[in-house]
């Protein structure tokens, strides 16, 4: 099994452009059409699991978890007075917790992943620098907000 990812890469530029009738200044971003270049990388399970992302993931998820699960504990027992001592009830709290928990670490890490080995291929292919990475799928939107205030001065 293996995730396949196709995506483009673009250079973002910073520039620091002053503010009228200030001592401020911005920075914005600048994209290089010219700097676009497609992509394409397949990742294996072995690829995805050996990623640093799990471990962050890990503390992330057990934080959103233990606050959901909680607030759903103290909702049972003000609420709806359930009895936690022991039992079915019991189980089936912990087991869920259990369960969600696995579940959004594995969500959360794969994205994070795939995430981080885009990156790390952009920046092994081209170099370092400031590249945006954007999936084929959200390219033709990308690149029709990015060309729009070119397209607007043409049609003045």
């Amino acid at each position: 099994m293996s995730i396949k990812c196709r995506f483009r890469s673009i250079r973002v530029r910073k520039i620091e452009v002053p503010v009228e009738n200030s001592a401020r200044t911005l920075i914005k971003m600048k994209f290089d059409p010219d700097t676009v270049q497609k992509h394409d990388l397949e990742l294996g399970i072995r690829e995805i699991i050996s990623e640093r992302a799990w471990v962050i993931n890990f503390f992330f998820a057990a934080m959103i978890i233990s606050a959901l699960h909680a607030l759903v504990y103290g909702l049972m027992v003000v609420g709806f007075k359930a009895d936690f001592s022991g039992g079915a009830c019991r189980h089936a709290f912990i087991g869920s917790a259990v369960v969600t928990f696995l579940g959004l670490w594995s969500a959360f890490s794969i994205a994070g992943a795939v995430k981080n080995r885009k990156k790390e291929f952009v920046a092994k292919i081209r170099g370092d620098g400031n590249w945006k990475i954007i999936d084929e799928k959200k390219w033709d939107r990308f690149y029709r907000i990015l060309t729009a205030p070119r397209d607007r001065k043409k049609a003045e």
